[in-house]
């Protein structure tokens, strides 16, 4: 998507982050994609090969570049949690946070002139969790999903492991219509604005950091919540999400010392422009705290799927 690009020249031209900072990943193997999928639909991915429901589910017939496109996403946001546990630096993955595809199929959708413009075809942060806990670096992992969509893909993937906490906030009568159930999901109501949002966010994020006893949080910062996106049910100002932002990373990374990493997951403003820099916010929050507390922001990498 056209967004990723532009964040990534945002962040290069605010000096968030200097080119060496950004790491390119390679191509997760697709054994590893096995991490969080049925071995009977990766190998669909290795011999292109798909049938109508695949292709209607997924909305498009994946091409070959398109299918090593999303091999190196899922990569970085492997990337990105590692350097986040060994280095013990807030990580993040610009392209990453795809959380509707589910063990045997992939999703399409947003719908914009009757094309599709989004496809999740792998769920990035099950596979890295796992990653993760494969090579010994955590056991317990939580997922905060303020992506205005409930994750239902890392929902479903996830249900029923003690290891691993989900935590969702979404627009109750948004896509996916049929919800998945995760540890704890909050519905909210249609143009809910910054202070009810807010005041519910406080209310369940310390309780969730308790309960679940993460060595890692992967956050899916989706800027779909914005008043005015093109997919969303919500009504945050730009101040709102400024607020949610330092929230999070103020709680996790500083109180509470947690390992962080950051994924854009969904946002579909008027422009593409308009998106990366909304998606920039999460970034500025990062790049202020680490500020605040000494460290050296420029040693966090980011991994762009190419």
């Amino acid at each position: 998507m056209e967004k990723y690009p532009l964040l990534h020249e945002m962040l290069l031209e605010e000096g968030i982050i200097e080119k060496k900072d950004v790491l390119v990943p390679d191509a997760i193997s697709f054994d590893d994609l096995e991490l969080a999928h049925s071995p009977e639909y990766i190998q669909k991915f290795k011999d292109q090969f798909f049938t109508a429901e695949d292709i209607r589910r997924l909305g498009i017939p994946p091409s070959e570049e398109m299918i090593t496109r999303w091999r190196y996403t899922v990569n970085g946001t492997v990337d990105a949690a590692r350097r986040c546990l060994t280095k013990r630096e807030i990580t993040g993955n610009i392209s990453g946070g795809y959380h509707h595809a589910h063990y045997d199929s992939g999703r399409g959708y947003c719908a914009f002139n009757g094309t599709t413009n989004e496809i999740h075809s792998f769920v990035d942060t099950v596979i890295a969790i796992r990653k993760m806990q494969k090579e010994f670096l955590i056991e317990r992992a939580l997922v905060i999903d303020l992506d205005v969509h409930q994750g239902d893909g890392t929902a479903s993937i996830l249900n029923g492991d003690p290891q691993v906490y989900t935590f969702s906030m979404h627009a109750g009568k948004n896509f996916p219509m049929t919800k998945a159930k995760s540890t704890l999901d909050v519905e909210l109501a249609d143009k809910m604005g910054d202070d009810e949002y807010l005041s519910i966010l406080d209310a369940h994020l310390e309780k969730v950091l308790a309960a679940s006893k993460p060595d890692i949080v992967f956050y899916l910062a989706g800027v779909d919540v914005m008043q005015g996106d093109r997919l969303g049910r919500l009504s945050l100002t730009l101040q709102g999400l400024k607020n949610r932002e330092e929230k999070i990373l103020k709680t996790i990374f500083k109180e509470k010392e947690i390992p962080l990493c950051i994924l854009t997951a969904g946002g579909y403003a008027k422009t593409a422009g308009d998106t990366a820099q909304l998606h920039l916010e999460v970034f500025r929050s990062a790049y202020r705290l680490e500020s605040e507390m000494g460290l050296n922001y420029s040693s966090c990498q980011l991994d762009f799927g190419r």
